[in-house]
């Protein structure tokens, strides 16, 4: 997916000094030369060469998001009812939508800094509330994560999931994903850890950070089919809370009509 991503890029307004910084920012640190490399090519490449190179990422893509619905359909339990070319159109559809949103992301990132000035100008109050979040970046991706991890615990099995039981799971998988990811970074900095393997080093510490991650995030997943009936019970007496309090406020306003009318009269 980064290599198809870092392929479109180039047909966009990015230039090539900002998707390095912002694909170097996305990535733990050991996955620099990598990235910078993969940037590099996709600017040199052709059209014929990128439509070549886009249709091939997606479909291996495609495998990836196949797997990852097994996956979650094993999980939780439930038996995929829809045929292997339509589970491919649909893995296809969730790799390009994917991709559209870290596109998104990274213009916003890119951009973040004008986005910002123009907020502070026209509504400073509204910058005000936000900018403890904007300071601390952190908070910001933890957030987009959980988001992004409940969609896709929520549309991608066969079992369409509700999207409130599917918080915690994603809330757990953003933040140890993003913990380990900064952890593994610091391990892998240390010196002379991996440097008596040479530039084969990098691919398979990027394998292994990869792996660790999908693990984690499936592990959000059991999280979730765990809580999911103290979830539901939550959620059900909060709802029906909810519901007493509207129809307590309805039927006061309707008493306090009926005695001003009364009152008038």
């Amino acid at each position: 997916m980064l290599i198809l991503l870092s392929s479109v890029l180039p047909y966009t307004s990015l230039t090539e000094e900002d998707l390095v910084r912002v694909m170097v920012e996305l990535t733990p640190d050991f996955a620099d030369d990598i990235m910078v490399r993969i940037v590099g090519e996709a600017y040199e490449q052709s059209v014929a060469v990128f439509s070549i190179s886009a249709v091939a990422s997606i479909w291996t893509g495609a495998l990836g998001m196949l797997a990852l619905i097994r996956g979650l359909n094993i999980i939780y339990d439930v038996d995929e009812r829809r045929n292997y070319f339509y589970l491919r159109l649909i893995a296809a559809f969730y790799t390009i939508a994917m991709i559209v949103i870290v596109l998104i992301m990274l213009v916003i990132m890119v951009f973040g800094d004008f986005v910002k000035q123009l907020i502070m100008n026209a509504y400073p109050h509204v910058w005000t509330a936000i900018s403890f979040f904007v300071n601390f970046k952190f908070i910001m991706v933890i957030g987009i994560a959980t988001f992004a991890f409940a969609m896709i615990y929520t549309f991608i099995p066969s079992a369409r999931m509700k999207f409130i039981y599917q918080l915690p799971g994603a809330l757990f998988s953003a933040i140890v994903w993003y913990v380990f990811s900064w952890l593994f970074s610091l391990y892998v900095s240390l010196p002379d850890t991996y440097s008596i393997y040479g530039s084969l080093a990098t691919p398979v510490i990027m394998m292994f950070w990869l792996y660790f991650c999908i693990y984690i995030f499936l592990i959000g997943a059991f999280i979730n089919r765990f809580f999911h009936p103290a979830v539901k019970v939550l959620y059900d007496d909060h709802h029906k809370n909810r519901v007493r309090k509207n129809a307590k406020k309805k039927s006061t306003k309707v008493i306090r009509k009926h005695k001003d009318n009364y009152e008038f009269r």
